[in-house]
């Protein structure tokens, strides 16, 4: 018989069901925390972790769109070519590759909620150490680390949002948490506009440091580690009993075992990506993510000096990466219901079809500023939908146990397409190829990604994504 007071007061869908007897001698029930989740209803407390981790993703994208608009001011400040920018563009994206595969499985084993804390402090500082470069080697420095930072925060706020999220709601609402980054580029493409005229390139970037700063304090007030992870790391039952409470609006009683649906692994992180059928899948994924961030980076980085290069001005280069990230905001919110809707490898090859035709449009079509900002709106709408749908696919892909090594190994791979990207647009540029010929270059990768989508569609049908399912309980 169970305990009478081990539930209260309900929530959506009944605690009762998710409750298991174990013994009546022994008088403890076993609550199933995976389930309880992703068959309930999406309640206060988890939207609260949505909109925090949604805040870090906002900030993200704000720092990371920081430095185009400003690499002209600086170059001119530091006394540097403006086409030698690349290995500066390179260097946060070196960071952020490397962030992401360190942070990402240190978050599978310390935690979301702690690396997440410290990474978004990381940046905050860096951050504001950039608005004091004097030299091209401090500026390399600062932003590798404000890079690595942000590699690290990207799959923590990812895994700790899926691991709160029903599963009905979960792909579209991953899509949809993605989409904080292009908006917050989106500000700050805006605030560039503004404080570069007005104040100089330093005070963007200490704007930029005192609000992540913020955000970081914030987090380590507000924001709970994951129940799934807590679980799996055998926290005290009353640590996750307080959790489950603010999930359900429940009371839970003290003779509760938690458990969730995973299968016990030991050993390296990494191996197990590519273990339980998942090794083509894991391959796959990577080359995807390499050839969507390197296109995807080079548009965001590079477009606002290309188009200066073919005569427009500072302004209209702001103005073309505005409209990209508002295009990009579009595509991330909306390509998680139409995968959702149409089914994930059918949108994600249209997405990357479109994004073939957007960026060598950017090349073909700079008669007009029109057309160019129709171009960088497209762009961004395809390239970030298409990201933001590889992302999703990664949360779906791996259990909690490497979830954040997951989807951050496959960040950290597409990062070593966003190294390559901008080194090798300004080595094109050194070597004086016209803007029109380095767009339709960049669109063969978005045409690559077309193929490996369809052989990724064949093996995930011949194979299906069955994972093996034991309870981890404490």
């Amino acid at each position: 018989m169970r305990n009478p007071g081990v539930v209260h007061r309900l929530r959506g869908s009944s605690l009762s069901h998710h409750l298991e007897s174990v013994s009546a001698a022994r008088q403890f029930e076993v609550l199933n925390v995976t389930s309880l989740i992703e068959e309930g209803a999406l309640g206060r407390f988890q939207i609260r972790v949505y909109g925090l981790c949604a805040l870090v993703a906002l900030v993200d994208g704000f720092d990371s769109q920081l430095l185009g608009p400003a690499a002209a001011s600086i170059a001119h400040a530091l006394r540097v070519s403006v086409a030698g920018f690349g290995p500066v563009f390179s260097a946060s994206q070196a960071g952020f590759f490397a962030g992401a595969l360190v942070l990402g499985p240190a978050a599978d084993w310390l935690g979301r909620r702690w690396v997440l804390v410290g990474a978004t402090s990381v940046f905050a500082v860096f951050t504001l150490l950039t608005a004091l470069a004097h030299s091209t080697t401090e500026l390399l420095l600062y932003r590798f680390v404000v890079g690595f930072a942000l590699g690290g925060a990207s799959p923590c706020f990812i895994g700790l949002a899926a691991e709160y999220l029903p599963l009905r709601l979960r792909t579209r609402l991953v899509t949809m948490l993605w989409a904080a980054v292009p908006l917050g580029g989106m500000l700050g493409a805006a605030v560039s506009t503004a404080l570069i005229h007005t104040a100089g390139w330093q005070a963007l970037f200490l704007a930029g440091g005192c609000i992540s700063l913020g955000v970081a304090v914030l987090l380590g007030f507000a924001l709970p580690e994951s129940a799934g992870f807590l679980v799996k790391r055998g926290a005290p039952g009353r640590k996750i009993g307080r959790l489950v409470a603010k999930i359900t609006g429940s009371n839970v009683a003290h003779n509760i075992r938690f458990v969730i649906n995973e299968q016990k692994t030991h050993g390296v992180p990494l191996r197990k990506l590519f273990q339980s059928g998942r090794a083509l899948c894991t391959v796959y994924l990577w080359a995807l993510c390499f050839m969507a961030w390197m296109a995807l980076i080079v548009v965001s980085f590079w477009t606002p000096t290309l188009i200066q290069r073919v005569g427009f001005s500072m302004s209209a280069a702001a103005a073309t990466l505005l409209v990209n990230n508002i295009g990009a905001v579009a595509g991330t919110v909306l390509v998680g219901s139409a995968m959702q809707r149409y089914g994930d490898f059918r949108v994600l090859a249209w997405s990357f079809l479109g994004a073939t035709l957007s960026v060598g449009g950017l090349g073909m079509f700079t008669s007009s500023l029109s057309h160019v900002l129709m171009s960088s709106a497209l762009s961004g709408f395809f390239l970030s939908a298409s990201c933001a749908g590889l992302i999703a696919v990664a949360a779906e892909s791996y259990p909690t146990s490497v979830r954040s090594t997951g989807i951050g190994w496959a960040i950290g791979v597409g990062r070593i397409g966003s190294i390559v990207g901008p080194m090798f647009a300004g080595q094109l540029l050194m070597l004086q190829w016209s803007v029109r010929n380095i767009y339709l270059m960049l669109g063969i990768p978005c045409l690559c990604a077309v193929g490996l989508i369809v052989l990724l569609r064949r093996h995930t049908s011949r194979t299906g994504t069955s994972q093996a399912d034991e309870s981890i309980a404490i």
